[in-house]
């Protein structure tokens, strides 16, 4: 378990489990750092549900938050649809595995390294949009200046990463023993 982790699961000194971000400020250059700090103190505090009123702000993470689901499933997809092809390809064509198999296995793997590099240690990784608004029945409406708020809401991400890791890992493993077979037996 990471630092982070460790961090992440004490309990928040406040009592509430949810955190808003809201605009401060009419300066533009004064606002966003406000809210960028607001951020900062949110994902460092690790609260339950973040609900960014701010519309910039919000798209951002929001769009944020997509690149790194787009980056973990992107991972799984292709590299699964890789496996699989690869136990269709040698009993259809077994001289043209490459074709389909050799492409497919790239891209996971190599958004699985784009996810490890630049997403994984992220403090938005550990959460994720909620589109129906479920989280946001815990939060008291006196508490909340906008009904069209993003919602981040904290998820344990630590099977994404080890399904994703793995299906890297099956897929390197597949080519290495292509690669074998081909130039050394």
């Amino acid at each position: 378990m990471s630092e982070d982790d460790e961090k992440c699961d004490s309990p928040v000194e406040n009592k509430k489990d949810f955190y808003i971000i809201r605009q401060v400020a009419e300066k533009e250059s004064v606002a966003e750092s406000a809210l960028e700090y607001q951020l900062d103190y949110a994902l460092e505090h690790c609260y339950q549900v973040i609900v960014i009123e701010p519309e910039k702000l919000g798209t951002d993470i929001a769009s944020w938050i997509r690149i790194g689901n787009l980056c973990h499933k992107g991972c799984v997809i292709m590299g699964v649809a890789a496996i699989l092809s690869n136990f269709t390809h040698f009993k259809i064509f077994p001289l043209r595995w490459h074709v389909v198999t050799l492409p497919l296995g790239v891209a996971s793997i190599g958004c699985a390294a784009v996810y490890g590099i630049s997403w994984q240690y992220d403090p938005c990784s550990k959460y994720q949009l909620d589109h129906h608004g479920h989280s946001m029945a815990n939060i008291p409406s006196t508490e909340l200046t906008k009904n069209s708020s993003i919602v981040l809401v904290k998820k344990n991400d630590i099977y994404r990463k080890r399904l994703h890791n793995s299906v890297a890992f099956i897929v390197c493993v597949m080519f290495g023993w292509y690669l074998y077979k081909r130039y050394y037996t």
